[in-house]
């Protein structure tokens, strides 16, 4: 479950996730979340403001089957390839848990000692772009910013 690296400047913030199970392995959740002022083509099933909160953001999603375990489509103009491990074989993800990460809410004494977000962005970019990734995640209580726009 990656997606392709989006471009460099690109504001489209994209997340694949799998589907519920009920939808069967082979179904994904394809989302964008945009300023709403982007055009889509009818890509997504469902696109709407956030109703409660970050109402200045618009979420546009749907469920995609993934064939045969990998399959292209165009987002916006962006390549994106989305692949799932055959269905009852193993599974290789990426987890980090609680990254120390700076804002205007929440500070970290070691953030520019130990070049924290530089080398997390550098460490998840290698692992993600990676073949060898089916899935990777953040746990833990994260991003406690409440104005920032990291969250």
């Amino acid at each position: 479950r990656r997606a392709a690296p989006m471009a460099v400047g690109s504001s489209m913030d994209l997340r694949v996730s799998k589907a519920l199970h009920v939808r069967g392995y082979d179904k994904v959740r394809i989302s964008v979340i945009d300023d709403g002022s982007r055009s889509f083509g009818g890509f997504f099933d469902y696109e709407a403001p956030f109703a409660h909160r970050w109402t200045n953001l618009h979420l546009h999603t749907a469920i995609k089957e993934i064939p045969n375990g990998t399959a292209s489509f165009q987002i916006a103009g962006q390549h994106v390839t989305v692949r799932l491990p055959a269905q009852g074989h193993t599974a290789r993800g990426f987890l980090i848990a609680d990254p120390c990460i700076s804002s205007r809410d929440f500070s970290c004494a070691f953030l520019e000692k130990f070049k924290t977000f530089e080398r997390l962005v550098d460490i998840i970019n290698t692992v993600v772009g990676s073949d060898e990734i089916d899935y990777w995640a953040i746990l833990g209580d994260n991003f406690y910013e409440s104005k920032s726009p990291i969250s």
